[in-house]
This record gives C-alpha cells, structure tokens and sequence, in this order.
C-alpha cells in the first residue's frame, strides 16, 4: 500500500511540525534552567532589599531613641543649674543641705543619662555599619544580575554568565547568614 503524494505531503508537515515542537521543548528546557536559577536570584535580591528596609527602620527607630535620650541629658543638665540657683539663692542652712543632696543627685542622673546616650550612640553606630556592609553585599549581587539578566531575556545565556548569577547569589546568601549570627 502506497501513500498518495496529499497524504505524504501531510505526513511530512506533521513530521515537521512534531520536531519543531520537540525542538521547541529542547531549547525550552535549556533554558529553563538558567531562568528558574536566575528567577532564584532576583527573589533572594528581593529578600535583600526588604531586609535592607526593615535594617534602615530599625536605624530610624533607634536614632529616634538616641535623640530622645540627648533630650534627656539637657532635660537633666537644666535640672541640675536650676538646683544649684536654688541653692545658691536660699540662705536658710538646713535646706541648703537639702538642696545640696537634690543637686548632687540630679548631677548623677545626669551621668546616667549621659552613658546611656552614649551607649545608645555606638549602637546606632554599629547599625548604620552593618547597613553599609549589607548595601555592599547586596549592591555586589544586584551588579551581578543586572550584568546576566540582558542575556537571559534575549535566551543566550551560557553557563559561565548563569554561574556568575549563582556565585553572586551565594555569595549574598553567605553574607546574610553570617551577618544574621552577628
């Protein structure tokens, strides 16, 4: 039985169309995997610059604090020159001695606000560190993947451009761990 010259020409268009479906399915899957790794690296990035949100509302809460505190210091620093007018203006003795003890306190708790203001200060500080070591590492990464995406859009991505994507996001990956252990 021999196929008519219609049924071979359908035949082979069929063919065709099957392998370059196939084709279509191969190339598809090449480039599946560099997207889905890619796709992983934009999300860790993501998760970057949320973390890198939520570290500059804590500055934000924490310089609110220090001020707070600096407040404080003057707060007590009138506290203690308004004490010591007293004192100088009573010439009673025995509240002079009164007055004496309000103003040595008042000088102590102006010390005591005054460490806790500084203490306040290096935290501050160490956070405002921490962010810039943390804009750094994240900005590394984002230079990374913006360098690798351009070629994953247009579908010519090598495994030497998907490999600088992935040690870009390892790398960042790593730093988050060991900055979160900190």
């Amino acid at each position: 039985m021999t196929a008519s010259d219609d049924e071979k020409k359908m035949l082979r268009a069929s063919l065709q169309s099957m392998t370059g479906a196939l084709e279509s399915v191969k190339m598809s899957k090449a480039n599946t995997k560099p997207r889905v790794c890619l796709y992983e690296v934009i999300a860790t990035a993501r998760d970057g610059l949320l973390r890198r949100t939520k570290l500059s509302s804590d500055i934000r809460k924490e310089e609110g604090h220090r001020r707070d505190l600096n407040h404080a210091v003057k707060d007590a620093n009138v506290n203690v020159k308004c004490k010591q007018q007293l004192a100088f203006n009573n010439q009673d003795p025995a509240q002079q001695d009164a007055i004496a003890n309000d103003v040595e306190n008042a000088k102590e708790e102006v010390i005591t606000k005054q460490l806790e203001a500084d203490a306040q200060k290096e935290r501050v500080s160490s956070l405002y560190l921490e962010r810039d070591d943390f804009n750094n590492a994240l900005s590394r990464m984002l230079d990374a993947t913006s360098i690798v995406m351009p070629f994953v859009n247009l579908g010519e991505i090598d495994d030497d451009m998907l490999q600088v994507g992935i040690t870009a996001q390892s790398t960042f990956m790593q730093f988050c761990e060991d900055w979160e252990r900190r």
